[in-house]
C-alpha cells in the first residue's frame, strides 16, 4: 500500500475519532481532538494517508520544554503490519530531534502485544508501571507500562 506522512489537521478528525473508536477501548470522540488540537498549543501530531487519500494511522503528542509524550497512535486494522505505526513515530523522532527534546514518553497497556513489539523494535525502553491504570471492556484492568526513548542527550 503506497501512503504518505503529513502533519496531522482539523480536516481529519472526525476519521481519527473512527479509527481511534476501532482501535481502543475508551475512544476519544471527534471534539475531543478537536479540543486537544486547539487548546494546547504544544500538542502536534502526523497522519498516514493513502493515495485515495484515506486515512491509514496518525500519530499525536504533546512537546513541552525538554519532553514529548504519545497522547495516542493508532493504525487502522485494514493498514497494520505494513510499517505504518513505525514510520509515524520516525518522522515523529526526527521532528523532535530538530526541536531539541531529549526523551520521547509514552504509555501503553501490557496486554498490547502489538505495540509493545513495536516500540522494542524502535529502543524504547520501560522505565514505569502504573498499576490497574486502564480500564478494558470486560470490567478487567491493565497496568500501563512507562516507556521512553532517549534523543539529544
Amino acid at each position: 500500500m503506497d501512503y504518505k506522512i503529513v502533519p496531522f489537521n482539523f480536516e481529519v478528525c472526525e476519521q481519527a475519532a473512527t479509527l481511534h473508536a476501532s482501535a481502543f477501548d475508551c475512544a476519544w470522540s471527534k471534539n475531543e481532538f478537536e479540543v486537544l488540537l486547539t487548546v494546547n498549543p504544544g500538542v502536534f501530531g502526523f497522519k498516514a494517508v493513502s493515495s485515495e487519500e484515506q486515512l491509514c494511522g496518525f500519530i499525536l503528542l504533546q512537546y513541552i520544554i525538554d519532553d514529548a509524550e504519545i497522547l495516542t497512535l493508532g493504525v487502522s486494522k485494514n493498514c497494520r503490519q505494513q510499517g505504518i505505526g513505525k514510520e509515524l513515530i520516525k518522522t515523529t523522532i526526527k521532528k523532535l530531534f530538530i526541536k531539541g527534546a531529549k526523551r520521547l514518553l509514552l504509555e501503553v497497556s501490557e496486554y498490547n502485544k502489538e505495540a509493545l513489539l513495536l516500540y522494542k523494535s524502535l529502543n524504547f525502553k520501560a522505565y514505569g508501571r502504573r498499576k490497574n491504570y486502564y480500564l478494558l471492556n470486560d470490567k478487567k484492568q491493565a497496568d500501563a507500562l512507562l516507556l521512553e526513548i532517549k534523543l539529544n542527550n
